[in-house]
């Protein structure tokens, strides 16, 4: 009986680890998709992606920016920013410029209005025509 409870302490982190990279590797593979301009396939590999499972903060802020990205792409909008709002939050904690421009580009436009989005990513995010004004 404690063999098996060493077992499965030992094998339990392993697990959890393969996850988080089966779940890393999915969203990247999505950011692809959106390079690659496949939009339906990328909205299909999301959907995929039940947020319950993604246990790690980074993939959660990844799975949100994508999360409103794809929607846009494919029109299917969703009602709140809050998921975005989270996104840029951590990004902006962990110093991440690309991603953080990203999550301020596809901000609606309304959203510039607020002094926490600089001006320059409300300008980029009319001009890369992420929203339907």
């Amino acid at each position: 009986m404690m063999k098996n409870i060493l077992y499965i302490l030992f094998l339990l982190p392993l697990f959890t680890a393969c996850t988080h990279k089966g779940v890393s590797k999915r969203l990247n593979e999505i950011d692809s998709l959106v390079l690659a301009e496949k939009y339906d396939s990328a909205y299909a590999v999301l959907s995929e992606i039940k947020e319950t499972s993604i246990t790690e903060v980074s993939d959660k802020a990844h799975y949100y920016l994508l999360q409103t990205q794809v929607g846009y792409l494919v029109n299917k909008l969703m009602a709140t920013d809050s998921l975005l709002d989270k996104s840029i939050a951590y990004y902006k904690d962990h110093k991440d410029k690309n991603r953080l421009a990203e999550g301020y580009i596809i901000s609606r436009p309304e959203r510039c209005s607020r002094e926490t989005i600089p001006k320059p990513f409300c300008t980029a995010s009319r001009q890369n025509n992420w929203h339907k004004e």
